[in-house]
């Protein structure tokens, strides 16, 4: 099994590092008046000053960009992107016994469950400040745009997670399939890529009938991110015999463990489940790294591979469909970057 790693191009990281600048400069002032209340100020800025921008925010602005509107336009609807997806990370984090974030300890980890609850709360509402303050001139048609979006993406993400926790407490090995992508378009291809993407071209204007295009590559490609990323993360475990940072905690839906699903025994669901669950708490025992190697034996990971593979030829389709139409810069060569390239985003995961 051949997995491409490596860094992406000195062009992706240029481009969302200046746009990482100007999420962050956009996010400060909102978080700034919080800053003296010494039990919410430093939880709320804790995630957003971590800054990894990949996707998000980050790839709003350059879409934005891409399709020949003005940065400065959506400098307000990416302080709202920004601030509910961290929000939306603080609680995801504690759901998944997530023990790290950005190479740092989880806010959970940091304050305790309690007071990370209520900054994910606060920032959650936080989020919706800057479009309820946008200039009364603008204040109308574009805000209630972006809230419905902002509302989208939040409900998707929501029940993908809520549909996790049911498998979790039912003691569900793996979901069938066609589930796992249902979810991992809810947790990862619209808040993350697709609802950035549509809130983008809506700003520039981009015509209505490509909103269809824009949908489909954000979902090819964000389904073949996060299979990358899963296949990555059980061969680290297989060559490292450890839990590849970011600790994220070992009971995920993945699609490794949906193909390896349908050659085992109900016996064998519950002792890979207990070892699963166990290891959460802990380091993995000497049996996850067999269920590592299991996966890779029955040719589980090439097969999740070879799922990725294809979505992701498809999203390149898209993306070369969809760019040919724009004008050439640096953010639209971003966007074709990013879409070309093989290498998982960590915070994916």
């Amino acid at each position: 099994m051949t997995i491409r790693r490596g860094s992406p191009s000195a062009r992706i990281e240029s481009v969302l590092a200046e746009c990482g600048a100007l999420v962050g400069a956009a996010v400060e002032p909102y978080l700034a008046r919080q800053a003296g209340r010494p039990y919410l100020g430093p939880l709320i800025a804790d995630y957003p000053g971590r800054r990894s921008p990949i996707l998000g925010a980050a790839l709003f602005l350059a879409t934005i960009r891409a399709c020949g509107g003005r940065i400065d336009d959506g400098l307000r609807v990416a302080a709202a992107i920004e601030m509910t997806q961290n929000a939306a990370r603080i609680h995801q984090d504690l759901w998944n016994r997530r023990d790290r974030r950005s190479g740092r300890q989880s806010l959970h980890r940091l304050w305790g469950e309690p007071l990370a609850i209520n900054a994910g709360d606060a920032l959650l509402m936080m989020g919706l400040q800057p479009l309820l303050t946008e200039p009364r001139d603008l204040l109308g048609q574009r805000s209630l745009v972006m809230l419905h979006y902002l509302d989208t993406m939040s409900r998707y993400g929501i029940q993908a997670q809520m549909a996790e926790r049911f498998w979790r407490q039912e003691g569900v090995f793996a979901p069938s399939e066609a589930d796992y992508f249902r979810t991992v378009l809810g947790k990862t291809c619209w808040p993350l890529i697709i609802g950035p993407l549509l809130m983008a071209s809506w700003m520039a204007r981009i015509s209505r009938q490509q909103v269809d295009s824009w949908i489909r590559f954000g979902y090819f490609w964000g389904v073949a991110l996060n299979i990358r990323t899963e296949v990555n993360w059980w061969s680290a475990l297989i060559e490292e015999g450890s839990w590849p940072a970011p600790s994220v905690g070992a009971r995920q839906f993945d699609l490794p463990l949906v193909h390896l699903s349908g050659s085992l025994s109900d016996g064998e669901k519950q002792r890979i489940l207990t070892l699963l669950e166990a290891a959460e708490s802990g380091p993995p025992a000497a049996g996850v790294l067999d269920i590592g190697r299991q996966l890779e034996a029955t040719g589980c990971l090439d097969s999740s591979l070879a799922t990725s593979s294809r979505m992701h030829r498809a999203a390149v389709s898209e993306a070369e469909r969809l760019m040919g139409a724009l004008p050439a810069t640096r953010e639209r060569d971003l966007l074709l970057d990013l879409a070309r390239w093989e290498g998982p985003p960590q915070e994916l995961r």
